[in-house]
């Protein structure tokens, strides 16, 4: 049994940084982060262990602009250093650092959401990873070094799926796929206040088809997340897996207004990238 990129070469895990820290420079450069320096304090609940216990002369300080400003700069700064191999290995701690700050104060506001946690812990493990890189010795062994990042990334990305859907069938049981669980989540999101709204949410009350597609369908994703794992071994079943969960992603999108682009973007892992290359230089 192989698991995928088992033998990932150097060039993919090259790749895959790349991949992950430019991304996050994108989104860092465009989020308009320094305005919520105008929202009224009293809708900042700070979220994560590194705001909520912070002393009360300091409390308000992450959210002031001169603060605000500085985060993004040393963000963007640490992550350019990492994408042009400048001092790597710290530039890559203080972006985990930063990062997870500028999470913390993203959602110290309003309604918690979770699409950038994969690409968050995806910096984490490739900076680990950059500690340890130089030392780590696997010619005896049947992988690749560089395999290491690249399927501990893949593992989570796999197993946060299975564990959001066993969660979601201990905690909530069957009566969630029998009654109109979905109706009222899909309703209840989709009136969100949002950029972009089609109102797609008002067909589940207005049109009897999407309504029992989208019921017909939900026990099928809770199926493909809990047997995510598989990814890793299956290439037919990785196939068929995103098959089913890129048209959910795209349909929770624009039926509720949450997109979950990070997990999107790592789906370009349940892709053989060392051999994608190899054919390139050929």
């Amino acid at each position: 049994m192989k698991i995928l990129h088992q033998n990932a070469s150097e060039g993919a895990y090259k790749f895959i940084c790349l991949w992950v820290f430019g991304i996050w420079f994108g989104f860092v450069l465009f989020d308009p982060l320094t305005s919520l320096a105008l929202y009224p304090k009293s809708l900042y609940f700070p979220t994560g262990f590194l705001l909520k216990f912070l002393p009360q002369s300091i409390y308000y300080v992450p959210i002031s602009y001169p603060f605000l400003l500085f985060l993004k700069i040393s963000m963007l700064l640490s992550l350019a250093s990492v994408l042009f191999g400048f001092h790597k290995k710290w530039a890559g701690f203080c972006a985990c650092i930063l990062l997870t700050i500028f999470e913390g104060i993203v959602r110290s506001f309003g309604h918690i959401n979770h699409p950038e946690l994969l690409m968050l812990f995806s910096v984490f493990v490739l900076t680990i990873f950059f500690f340890f890189e130089d030392s780590i010795d696997t010619s005896k062994m049947s992988i690749s070094k560089y395999s290491i990042p690249l399927v501990a990334i893949l593992f989570i990305v796999c197993f946060s799926y299975a564990f959001a859907g066993i969660h979601r069938l201990v905690s909530r049981g069957m009566d969630v796929y029998s009654t109109n669980t979905i109706t009222f989540w899909v309703i209840d999101d989709g009136k969100r206040s949002r950029l972009l709204n089609w109102h797609m949410e008002d067909l589940m009350l207005n049109n009897s088809l999407v309504n029992t597609m989208m019921k017909t369908g939900f026990p099928f994703v809770t199926f493909f997340e809990i047997t995510a794992p598989f990814c890793m071994i299956s290439k037919r079943f990785r196939y068929l897996w995103l098959l089913m969960m890129v048209p959910f992603h795209l349909i929770v999108w624009f039926f509720m207004g949450i997109f979950f682009w990070a997990n999107l973007a790592l789906y370009i892992l349940f892709f053989d990238l060392t051999e994608f290359f190899k054919n390139r230089v050929k």
